[in-house]
């Protein structure tokens, strides 16, 4: 049996109060996840220990169908899950750390390949993280360019732009 350890960091230039509320709203899962295909929940109400959902993935080719358990949750500050039912067995979670300018996310998990020889595992793990890499530069875009968004400069009206524009020949005209 193989045994892959994966920790990824990513600084996001937000505080962790929405990070953490996008990152812990499961449906946004496969929109930053290109790996993901669809989450399904299998528990009702909020998020919460104990709530479950079903994962199916294409990772690396293969086809994986998790279901995952919450088995720590604290709001702002971190997610655990382990799976429950499946193929390959997977624990992991996501912790959220304030730090100034933003927050830094960790995501760090076992997963437990039971067919998978030592050797092979090697490149698993390598396609593995960079799919992680990408699914968190991914993740920042998104939570950045709404950060950007929601900060957006007043609309320009037309007097701002006559100021501008008379700025703009005033410099020229010094010149």
């Amino acid at each position: 049996m193989a045994v892959i350890l994966l920790v990824h960091d990513t600084f996001i230039a937000a505080d962790s109060g929405s990070v953490f509320t996008y990152v812990a709203d499961l449906k946004n899962e496969t929109i930053w996840q290109e790996d993901i295909n669809a989450l399904t929940f299998v528990s009702e109400g909020p998020l919460s220990l104990g709530s479950r959902f079903v994962e199916t993935r294409r990772t690396c080719g293969v086809k994986f169908r998790w279901e995952f358990e919450i088995t720590n949750l604290v709001p702002g500050r971190e997610i655990q899950i382990d799976s429950v039912e499946a193929r390959c067995h997977y624990r992991g979670g996501r912790s959220f750390t304030a730090m100034p300018g933003g927050t830094r996310v960790t995501e760090y998990g076992e997963l437990y390949l039971p067919y998978v020889p030592q050797l092979l595992s090697r490149l698993v793990a390598l396609l593995s993280r960079r799919s992680l890499r990408r699914a968190y530069a991914r993740l920042k875009e998104i939570i950045e360019n709404q950060i950007r968004a929601d900060a957006a400069l007043p609309p320009v009206t037309l007097r701002s732009r006559l100021a501008r524009r008379a700025s703009c020949w005033t410099c020229w005209w010094h010149k």
